[in-house]
């Protein structure tokens, strides 16, 4: 429309005022009244756009309040299009006054009772707003005094009998939006208002929303899973009553919220006539940096993003039946031991963590990606691992906003459909295949068998260091076949140590000696950790050829066939594949079978007659060649599966039965007499010689790095076989900087061995420099001085710097003190440390350093990383200046 333009003979447009996604808003003339109206015209007529209106409409006749914008008249042009006349305000809305910088705390509290002055007014109506944010404030003439809500386009009439929002459906704002608005549930109510404000009061005092996000969807998690940090830590002088109120009007669960805008009115009553507290000061200022070192930390985490591709669906089912259907979905993520979110009805996330190995974690998650994708009908889904802040059940921060990136759009979804982001890729490559498509990695499913050798750049990597392991390893296979003799090797060693690839190193040996032996291999699911059996079987199954999905039928021919081969078990041999089929889920009829038929009714009888079928079967083989019985990740394995092997063993006897079994320390405390009576070795894998390591980087890397550099890969890696290797491979494609999120994910494996009260110590420590000492400084970290002044608990993962050095550190007398083992471990216990609380431990730190008077070498070894980096520039600190602070991307690649 153009200006001089008329609709129905009564509104007069004189400019366009704005225009927005529904339609544009004009100022107008009413020749009725005179006055300047708003004229809010649509685009076009949809649906959803005339029932919005219409609803304003109806809201703004119902709500002839004070504080509200004034209905005028509704109806629809000429030109066919739906129209909605307001009165005209001149002002600036909130978010135009908020541009311009925070509001004083006064102003706020002015502001909040207004609107909830107004809120109470409308809720007593039975009104819900749902759209609460600052566009919608307008600030009349400028005043606070004056704020005048807009916009009731998605206000509901909590009065009206039937429900005007479907299940699932979303209406509100990412970022002020109430945590059950986002979730698309249906019972709103005037709480929702009463978060939405909450939202609105913290941005005015903080200068920034409680809820920051890349996009839209990032900010709808973090609505529904992050806890916005305290006002008082971002600003100086707020009252703590109304910091509380604040805190409250944002909690997640509803009931704990206010009850509508007449209740935080009163509270904001109550705190008017209490007055500000003594020495309470007006401020926009940052607080003092907190120093106060919490439980909370960040964790290896992986996250699972997946959009529900019947959300359409969901439109045509009851409440139960969605409800249902979510729940089938928890138990989805629950059987992998995930936790699962529903936002908006149509996207899922789901977090995972624990103390185990990252490749484990990952692997994980990995399995309940496809899962879920198999149960949601091959949607989009994306996986990212990292560091996040865990807050109550789900992590939030830059991990979220990174799966929200990764997640892949429809028209360009390979056929895997999962994306994974290089962290997860890298973890996942030994295990799961994967397509590597426009510069990502896809899921496709876990590999029948995984890779034993590691590849960097495309080729095997040369296996070192394990000389002294193979020799012993080859001097017990000699011995079981030589005397012969049952024999049984334990190899224990953490996560990324080789233990794998030493198997493999072993097996290929006794190939190219032209060795000939039967070889079973099993290998423990982590999924089925502790099923009767599982290890055991799943080597037999290998074995005999049994691949899943395959008729009954067929799986039991291969196993009669496996069987029968052996001719020395002679009759036997039925009875044998009997009870064998048992053991590996090949069920055999036992209408002619009277011993399976009598197994099948009593547990201990059954069990006996496995051993039995296990020992015969063992022996049979032994008579024709050797037999290597390989089981990986015993730590995940089964008593059942460790029972029945030492049996084997026992009943071998004078037999070449070699058992090889793979596991990381946690074994023993599992099974506390592994074997203990069969007299075999127990081999210990330790850390790769730094030799060894030198030599694989040369070998694969060549001359492109020079000692220094080679030296560093050497100290961060500690030995550790994969994260050397993921080490080099960054810096074959130029991601030399720090530690890979793979090896850093490996290291941080390492602190989760730590209790809380442990790993608390160590991120205190982590803000100080190579060295820190245990007193006067240490035990200011917390209320507790007692438990801080002896670190003898935590020496796991430090050591006394006098034992090393031989003496005091020169510059801090006669203090007892403390050193890292290596700054991958330090970084890695500054990277659990929450970025909030880095940059007032490193300032509150320096403070106790001068206060110390420590000499200048001990400033330098004991200040946090960015002090002594400007001691050695020569350039000045000021003690206490908040200027000490540095991107919390730098900190951890320094450390690192």
């Amino acid at each position: 429309m153009r200006p001089a333009d008329v609709v129905e003979d009564r509104f007069e447009i004189e400019r366009l005022a704005g225009s927005g996604g529904m339609g544009d808003v004009y100022r107008a003339r009413d020749r009725v009244s005179g006055q300047a109206v708003a004229l809010k015209v649509l685009q076009s007529a949809s649906v959803g756009d005339l029932g919005r209106l219409s609803r304003e409409a109806e809201a703004l006749v119902t709500l002839r309040l004070p504080g509200v914008v004034q209905y005028v008249a509704h109806g629809v042009t000429g030109a066919g299009r739906p129209y909605l006349a307001m009165e005209w305000l001149d002002g600036v809305t909130l978010e135009e006054r908020l541009a311009e910088g925070s509001l004083s705390i006064a102003e706020s509290v002015t502001l909040a009772a207004q609107v909830t002055a107004t809120l109470g007014a409308i809720h007593r109506l039975g009104v819900v707003h749902r759209d609460l944010k600052p566009s919608n404030l307008m600030l009349v003439g400028g005043a606070i005094e004056r704020a005048t809500l807009l916009d009731f386009g998605i206000a509901r009439d909590l009065r009206l009998a039937r429900s005007l929002t479907a299940p699932g459906a979303i209406l509100g704002t990412p970022g002020y939006m109430a945590p059950e608005q986002a979730r698309g549930e249906s019972t709103i109510d005037a709480r929702a208002d009463v978060f939405a404000l909450g939202c609105m009061l913290f941005e005015c005092l903080a200068g920034r929303p409680p809820f920051m996000g890349d996009n839209a969807l990032s900010l709808i998690m973090k609505v529904v899973l992050e806890d916005p940090p305290r006002l008082g830590e971002l600003r100086d002088g707020v009252p703590k009553p109304l910091e509380r109120l604040v805190a409250r009007m944002l909690s997640k669960p509803m009931e704990r919220r206010p009850r509508d805008g007449a209740a935080v009115a009163e509270e904001l009553a109550a705190l008017a006539q209490a007055g500000p507290p003594a020495g309470a000061r007006d401020t926009a200022e940052p607080p003092a940096p907190s120093v106060e070192i919490t439980t909370a930390e960040r964790r290896v985490m992986c996250v699972i993003l997946a959009a529900d591709g019947s959300a359409e669906v969901d439109a045509t089912l009851s409440e139960a039946e969605c409800a249902a259907r979510t729940e089938a979905l928890r138990q989805v993520a629950a059987r992998h031991g995930g936790r699962l979110e529903l936002l908006q009805s149509q996207w899922l996330l789901v977090a995972l963590s624990g103390a185990e190995a990252p490749t484990d974690l990952a692997a994980r998650a990995a399995r309940c990606a496809l899962a879920l994708r198999a149960a949601l009908g091959g949607v989009p889904v994306s996986v990212a691992t990292g560091m996040a802040e865990v807050a109550g059940r789900l992590p939030v921060g830059a991990l979220i906003d990174r799966v929200v990136q990764l997640f892949p759009q429809r028209s360009r979804l390979p056929e895997s459909g999962i994306r994974l982001d290089g962290a997860t890729a890298g973890l996942l490559a030994r295990s799961f295949d994967m397509a590597h498509v426009d510069e990502g990695a896809w899921l496709r499913g876990p590999k029948d068998e995984p890779d034993t050798v590691p590849r960097l750049l495309g080729k095997p990597t040369p296996c070192v260091g394990r000389e002294r392991e193979l020799a012993q390893l080859e001097a017990e296979w000699r011995h079981a076949v030589d005397e012969p003799s049952a024999s049984a090797v334990v190899v224990v060693g953490a996560p990324g140590l080789g233990k794998s690839r030493l198997a493999w190193e072993f097996l290929r040996c006794l190939e190219e000696q032209r060795e000939t032996a039967e070889v079973w291999v099993g290998r423990a699911d982590p999924m089925a950790a502790g099923s009767a059996f599982g290890l055991l079987a799943q080597a037999l199954r290998r074995a005999m050829g049994i691949l899943d999905g395959e008729p009954l039928e067929v799986r039991r021919r291969k196993v009669l066939a496996r069987v029968e081969q052996l001719g020395e078990l002679g009759a036997k041999a039925p009875h044998v594949a009997a009870f064998l089929g048992e053991l590996v889920g090949v069920k055999f009829p036992d209408a002619s079978d009277v011993q399976l038929h009598t197994a099948r009714q009593n547990s201990m009888l059954m069990g006996d007659r496995l051993r039995e079928a296990f020992e015969d079967f063992v022996w049979a083989e032994c008579q024709r060649k050797p037999v290597i019985l390989v089981l990986e990740d015993l730590h995940w394995g089964d008593l059942s599966t460790v029972t029945l092997v030492d049996a084997a063993l026992q009943h071998a006897g004078r037999l070449p039965f070699f058992v090889l079994a793979l596991a990381r320390p946690e074994v023993h405390e599992l099974f506390p007499t592994l074997w203990s009576e069969r007299h075999g070795l127990r081999l210990r894998l330790a850390p790769l010689p730094r030799r060894a390591s030198e030599r694989l980087v040369r070998e694969v890397l060549g001359d492109a790095l020079d000692a220094d550099q080679v030296e560093r890969l050497l100290a961060r890696a500690e030995g550790n076989a994969f994260v050397l290797e993921e080490q080099i491979r960054a810096v074959a494609e130029g991601r030399s900087a720090g530690l890979p999120e793979t090896a850093l994910a490996m290291v941080q494996a390492r602190l989760e061995a730590l209790d809380v009260e442990e790993r608390r110590v160590l991120r205190a420590a982590s803000v100080f420099g190579e060295t820190f000492c245990k007193g006067e400084t240490i035990r200011r970290r917390r209320n507790n001085p007692e438990r801080f002044r002896d670190l003898g608990f935590c020496a796991r993962p430090l050591r006394r710097q006098a034992g090393e050095a031989g003496g005091a550190v020169q510059g801090m007398g006669a203090r007892p003190c403390r050193c890292w083992r290596s700054r991958a471990i330090k970084g890695a216990a500054s990277d659990r440390c929450a970025w909030g609380k880095r940059s007032g431990l490193w300032s509150f730190t320096t403070q106790q350093l001068d206060k110390e008077e420590f000499g200048a070498a001990a400033v330098e070894r004991m200040a946090p990383e960015p002090i002594a980096a400007a001691h050695r520039r020569g350039a000045g600190v000021e003690p206490g200046s908040r200027s000490t602070s540095i991107c919390p991307c730098q900190k951890s690649r320094q450390d690192s």
